[in-house]
This record gives C-alpha cells, structure tokens and sequence, in this order.
C-alpha cells in the first residue's frame, strides 16, 4: 500500500489488524504469547500497525495500540521473565540464541509502534531497551555465532529489525558494533 498506494493493500492489512484485535491470545500452549509465534506475530503486527498508523480509524487505532502494548507485556512477562508456568528456559539463558532474537524483535518493535508515552508505560520500554543492550553486549565482535553461520540467518534478520528499530527511535548505535560489521564474513 505505502509503495503502490493501492487500497486493497490497505484493506488487507487492516483486516489483518483487526483478527489479531479480536484474539485473546496471540499464541496458545505452553509458550502462551511468549513463543515463536507470538514473536513473529507481534513483529508483523507492529510492522503493519505502524506503516498504515496514519490511515487507520482513530478508534479502531487507539485499540489495537492498546492491545499491541498489552501483547508485548505478555512476551516480556511469559518470555523474558519465564512467567509462564512450566518455562523451560532455553533461550532465556542465552543471550546469542536465535529463538531469543524473534522474541525480541516482536517485543522491541511491538513498544515502539504502540508506545504513547503514558507514565505507565515507561517501565516496559526501558525493560526493552535493557534487553537490547544486554544482548548486544554479548555479540561477538568478530562476527560469529555459536549456532553457526547456516542458523545464523535464522534470527540475525530479527536482531537486526530491533536493533534497526532502538537505534531509529531511541538513539542508540548497536548497528555500529562490530559484530554487524564483521558478520557477513563469519557467514
């Protein structure tokens, strides 16, 4: 739509908007709105929300912001703080796991697109950002990943939408690492 500005496109994605609005949970089972699925959906929908923000009904759009912060919450409280009952811990505890990549990529871009500025929702973008630096920290500077360079592209793509994202909004330079700069050759 933003490139062609043909309106089906935009109905598309309005459509879109409005059955994930209407889902109580955007990812069922033991990874309740915390798993892969719910990252790569709050990352479309963020993505989406955003790119059509100006276009949307202003009712319609104040909800679905609403409901995008509250998905992005739950990833950071189900997910990041294994409050899910039964989490396993397996990406948690590594800061360089592809897994963990998504699930940032959909919670960075999920606050960023529904962030109002509201007093209350500060906690979570500093949680956010917090995580960003945290995994940024643990990038290694020659570029390499210890899941190898074929599963490398799994998440490195995701990484690269938050880290993309925090340093556009946020005025961070995690892009200006060194692992970004050396990555393609350790791929």
């Amino acid at each position: 739509y933003l490139m062609t500005g043909d309106r089906r496109s935009l109905e598309k994605t309005v459509g879109y908007l409005k059955a994930f609005l209407a889902q109580d949970d955007w990812q069922t089972g033991q990874e309740r709105n915390s798993g892969m699925g719910a990252a790569n959906i709050l990352a479309g929908a963020a993505l989406g929300f955003d790119m059509v923000y100006s276009d949307l009904d202003p009712q319609f759009r104040d909800e679905f912001r609403k409901k995008l912060f509250q998905m992005a919450r739950e990833m950071y409280y189900r997910g990041h703080l294994q409050k899910n009952p039964g989490s396993v811990g397996y990406w948690q505890a590594d800061p360089q796991n592809n897994h963990r990549w998504h699930r940032d990529a959909g919670l960075t871009l999920a606050v960023l697109a529904s962030y109002s500025g509201a007093p209350e929702e500060d906690w979570l973008l500093t949680k956010t950002l917090e995580e960003l630096q945290f995994v940024a920290k643990w990038l290694p500077e020659e570029g390499s990943s210890h899941e190898s360079g074929s599963y490398l592209i799994f998440g490195i793509g995701h990484l690269i939408l938050a880290m993309t994202a925090a340093d556009n909004c946020l005025g961070t330079q995690f892009l200006k690492q060194p692992f970004f700069q050396n990555v393609g050759e350790f791929r």
